[in-house]
């Protein structure tokens, strides 16, 4: 975990939202109370003059969110915890020029059920009506499912820069619980699903 990573509550972020007839999470309506961003409040119309890179973001959002030493590690990663086990990774490799890429582990694939599963998570992919226009992926090699989401820095401020990643904890959360009570945990036998497989931000 990297420098400023810490603890929150994810009760900063809940939202009361809509649900569809196949239990996707849609788009949050109101926020329920006032997490990182303004209840319920118009964006600022002053926004930042320049552009601001991935470390002006973070710098703000740990002023935000009481991290001071909130940064990315050697690694260009940034790890934030919420309610003790909802992890939201921020990552900027340096060859994606200006790309913030957010991602989370929301459940891991079962040998048996898993055409099921699959077509559960492409139907919430499709427009991104089910996750809030992130994308729901498997790591072969961890048969891990994750959420994952990519923001462009150049054409992004800070206002839009929490409410993406506050939509984003929303839609991990829902997705972390809503696969934990229908496919559970995989054993520890679980064959992986590529073996030979390999992830560009993951090793």
């Amino acid at each position: 975990m990297c420098a400023g990573s810490a603890a929150t509550d994810t009760a900063a972020f809940s939202v009361v939202a809509r649900v569809d007839a196949n239990d996707n999470l849609l788009i949050p309506l109101v926020p329920a109370n006032d997490g990182l961003a303004a209840k319920a409040a118009p964006k600022p119309t002053t926004r930042w003059s320049m552009p601001m890179t991935v470390e002006d973001l973070l710098s703000a959002l740990g002023a935000r969110m009481g991290l001071p030493d909130l940064q990315l590690d050697e690694s260009r990663s940034c790890q934030l915890l919420f309610d003790g086990h909802l992890a939201v990774d921020i990552e900027a490799p340096v060859d994606q020029g200006g790309i913030v890429f957010l991602h989370s582990t929301v459940g891991i694939v079962r040998p048996e059920g898993r055409e099921a599963l699959f077509q559960q998570l492409l139907e919430a992919n499709l427009f991104g009506r089910g996750t809030g226009g992130a994308v729901l992926s498997v790591d072969g090699q961890r048969y891990e499912i994750l959420l994952h989401r990519s923001l462009q820095t150049r054409q992004i401020d800070f206002s839009d820069f929490v409410d993406a990643l506050e939509q984003f904890i929303q839609y991990a959360s829902h997705w972390m619980e809503r696969l934990a009570q229908s496919h559970g945990a995989a054993p520890p036998s679980a064959a992986p699903l590529n073996a030979g497989g390999s992830t560009a931000l993951r090793g």
